[in-house]
C-alpha cells in the first residue's frame, strides 16, 4: 500500500486520519467500505453538509 508503519499506528490510534487514496486502498484491502473502516469520518463529513 506504499504506507508507513507509523502512520497506520496513528490512523489505529485516532491520531491521525488517512487521506482519501488510502481510506478507498485500506476498504478494498479488507472486502468492505470506507464508512464500515471508519463510521467516525463519515459522521464528520455528515455533520459538515447539514451545517452548510
Amino acid at each position: 500500500m506504499n504506507v508507513s508503519e507509523s502512520h497506520i499506528r496513528n490512523i489505529e490510534s485516532g491520531r491521525g486520519n488517512p487521506d482519501a487514496k488510502l481510506l478507498f486502498k485500506l476498504a478494498k484491502y479488507f472486502e468492505t467500505t470506507p464508512e464500515n473502516l471508519f463510521p467516525d469520518l463519515a459522521d464528520v463529513e455528515i455533520c459538515r453538509s447539514v451545517s452548510h
